[in-house]
């Protein structure tokens, strides 16, 4: 089964995001039938990664930090990729917050932002699960994003490799290109042209203009520290995760990177969670 998607994957292009999108359904499902706790246990890798508030090991945080049984959480995937070998995916959408019942009006909004492997068995589980809060937003506003992406064939040497340390090295080029240049130039010219910037507070950003402004605006020092990162073994789509500061603002981020028709790793997604 796994072989046959991976080959499947190479033969006909990047893979679809049906049995993704499937997954990531299945999964908000049953945080309805069998609440969110034991939802996420379920779709969760043993080693998966949340951020209370720094990143942690999901199913032991979760085992030891139980919610409300009261509590709704309900989300949908709206937008996804999947890597050209089928081992790695993400999927991002909507979510709402009920603190009670689902008849109370939702205390929260928000976006999530998913890492999925695929595993030895062909089935999907989350690797990585952040997301950002804001007020109501249209659940559409993100669907079909990166269908229209070029995808890359992977090239040899350092930007092609398929190991995490490359990319996490790239990372840290790139913030001793933006310490060079004396601006943010060296990380905008890294930004896909289908990009999406999660930012606490405000809806998902895709224009250029003010995923532009974002970047020039946020204040200095402007820098990050990944502490982990994977990468599909095809070598085309990857993440990186870890803390960062801006000015006097620190917190989390998450980054999906994806390679060009040229080779070049460029930044996907793009989301910080500040701390409280």
């Amino acid at each position: 089964m796994t072989m046959l998607v991976i080959l499947l994957g190479f033969l006909g292009g990047q893979p679809d995001t049906t049995s993704l999108f499937r997954a990531e359904r299945e999964f908000a499902a049953s945080a309805q039938v069998h609440g969110v706790d034991s939802a996420f246990l379920g779709a969760l890798a043993p080693d998966a990664i949340l951020f209370r508030p720094g990143p942690v090991n999901g199913p032991r945080w979760i085992r030891e930090h139980p919610g409300r049984p009261s509590s709704q959480l309900q989300w949908e995937p709206s937008a996804g990729a999947v890597a050209a070998s089928g081992d790695l995916g993400i999927t991002t959408g909507p979510w709402i917050f009920r603190d009670g019942a689902k008849t109370e009006a939702p205390s929260r909004h928000g976006h999530f932002v998913s890492i999925w492997e695929r595993q030895a068995n062909g089935r999907w589980k989350v690797k990585v699960d952040i997301g950002i809060a804001h007020p109501a937003a249209s659940s559409a506003a993100l669907r079909g994003r990166f269908d229209q992406h070029v995808w890359g064939t992977p090239p040899s040497g350092p930007e092609g490799s398929s190991t995490s340390d490359a990319l996490l090295k790239a990372e840290e080029e790139l913030l001793i290109a933006i310490d060079r240049a004396g601006t943010r130039a060296p990380f905008l010219d890294r930004v896909a042209p289908d990009a999406v910037f999660f930012r606490n507070g405000e809806p998902p950003i895709t224009a250029r203009e003010r995923i532009r402004k974002t970047v020039e605006e946020a204040m200095p020092p402007f820098a990050w520290k990944p502490s982990g990162a994977g990468i599909a073994s095809s070598g085309d789509l990857a993440y990186s995760y870890g803390s960062y500061v801006a000015g006097t603002e620190r917190g989390n981020y998450l980054r999906v990177w994806r390679l060009s028709a040229k080779g070049e790793w460029l930044i996907l997604i793009d989301l910080t969670d500040p701390d409280a």
